[in-house]
């Protein structure tokens, strides 16, 4: 979905935000890449989260089920797929904290020093969540516009290199760039920001693919 490949990702350290209960920093750290995943839920007891997990993934699910004109791909095949992902990410997280790969902390401020990390990827939160009459899947009035602009703004704060939303869309229909999209690209490139956006072909939807925001922060000052 961040339309990236292994080798790319070789000799870089990682951070993906939210990390949530994905495999992508076990599956990477097994093939010796430096990542480090943050999430709000990751400072929950270990019986708890396994259980939050489970719920959000069955609500998740649900969710998707009810609306299936959104999606045109197989939803079986789909929540195996995450339902893989989550008993990697639970096999992973003993060891992962020990080593300090999975750190509890939440947008619009975290936890790491300016540029600490090469490339941030940040998946499924930001515009995904945004509240529902804008496109989203959220109910919380907290996850407006200001929020997006405030976590972009500190994704930008600690990379390197680039930063990589997905998705920019609408999740629903119709399906086209997020209203909050285009005055915070605005906003961030008027202070030396730069990036595009672009369609990938990971999620498949009847009205069209979703979109990847690949981002640049404005060069360092000397």
């Amino acid at each position: 979905m961040y339309d990236i490949s292994i080798g790319d990702l070789e000799g870089r350290r990682i951070l993906d935000c939210p990390g949530g209960p994905g495999s992508c920093a076990a599956e990477l750290a097994g093939r010796g890449i430096e990542i480090v995943a943050c999430d709000p839920m990751y400072g929950l007891p270990d019986e708890e989260l396994r259980e939050r997990c489970g719920r959000d993934l069955a609500r998740t699910m649900a969710a998707i089920r009810a609306e299936p004109r959104h999606f045109d791909f197989d939803l079986d095949a789909f929540e195996a797929e995450r339902r893989l992902a989550l008993d990697r990410f639970l096999a992973d997280l003993a060891p992962g904290r020990a080593a300090g790969r999975y750190v509890t902390a939440s947008l619009p401020s975290l936890p790491f020093p300016d540029r600490s990390f090469d490339l941030v990827l940040s998946g499924h939160l930001l515009f995904t969540y945004a509240p529902a009459e804008t496109g989203g899947f959220s109910s919380h009035a907290d996850f407006d516009g200001p929020f997006h602009e405030a976590s972009l703004r500190e994704l930008l704060r600690i990379a390197r290199e680039e930063v990589r939303v997905f998705p920019v869309n609408r999740v629903l229909v119709p399906r086209r760039e997020h209203e909050y999209l285009a005055p915070i690209r605005a906003s961030l490139e008027r202070e030396g920001a730069r990036g595009e956006v672009r369609a990938v072909a990971y999620e498949r939807a009847p009205d069209g693919p979703s979109l990847l925001w690949t981002l640049e922060p404005a060069p360092a000052v000397s």
